[in-house]
């Protein structure tokens, strides 16, 4: 696991403090078990997150940070 962000998603508001991290060796083993974590999950290619984050597909702060993110990292 490598660090690929630290987030503050609401300074001044709260102390709270988001790390995310990503691998590029994870393994599916199956379906994810808790299946109300999110509506929909699906692969989809990194050249794909600006237009879903876009049309509001992806709306959380961290996730759409942390997407962004890996993107620059994975395609520049």
């Amino acid at each position: 696991m490598q660090l690929l962000l630290s987030v503050d998603p609401m300074p001044g508001i709260s102390t709270s403090h988001r790390r995310v991290y990503w691998s590029d060796q994870a393994e599916r083993i199956g379906e994810p078990r808790d299946s109300f974590e999110s509506a929909r999950r699906e692969w989809v290619s990194l050249e794909k997150v600006p237009e879903l984050i876009t049309r509001g597909e992806v709306r959380s702060a961290n996730a759409v940070a942390a997407l962004l993110m890996l993107r620059h990292l994975r395609l520049t």
